[in-house]
């Protein structure tokens, strides 16, 4: 069982090709996601990660790892604080930050920071697990 201030990292690179299926997923075929010129004419370094599909990511260590397998999530916020690039290194960073045992319900700080440990999404979930709270 989990218990408050229990963490758990991982490293990420989202890729061009998640990206393009993001596009052809969702119709957003905004040229900040595909062009570096683009992007830098919007005023990034090069192209950008979708928000959602950079907080998304958070969804594939929750459902599988942490807390893991029989996870849904009940209540998930986003707040996108710094651009998310194509192709850089990422770690994703997950804290449990409260428990309500009796029906088994976790919330949890995730955080996606770069490679000089700022912060880019930020997101709190409450996720109930009958296995894991």
């Amino acid at each position: 069982m989990l218990q408050v201030g229990d963490k758990y990292s991982e490293e990420i690179v989202i890729t061009q090709h998640q990206v393009d299926l993001f596009i052809e997923i969702t119709g957003d075929s905004n040229p900040i996601h595909t062009s570096d010129q683009q992007a830098q004419l919007a005023g990034f370094k090069k192209k950008v990660v979708h928000g959602m599909l950079a907080g998304t990511m958070f969804g594939g260590v929750l459902g599988t790892k942490f807390p893991g397998e029989g996870s849904v999530v009940l209540d998930r916020r986003f707040l996108f604080v710094r651009p998310v690039y194509v192709e850089d290194n990422y770690t994703m960073h997950f804290k449990v930050t409260e428990i309500d045992s009796e029906a088994h319900v976790g919330t949890m700080k995730c955080r996606l920071k770069d490679n000089s440990g700022k912060v880019c999404v930020e997101c709190e979930t409450r996720i109930m697990n009958q296995n894991s709270f």
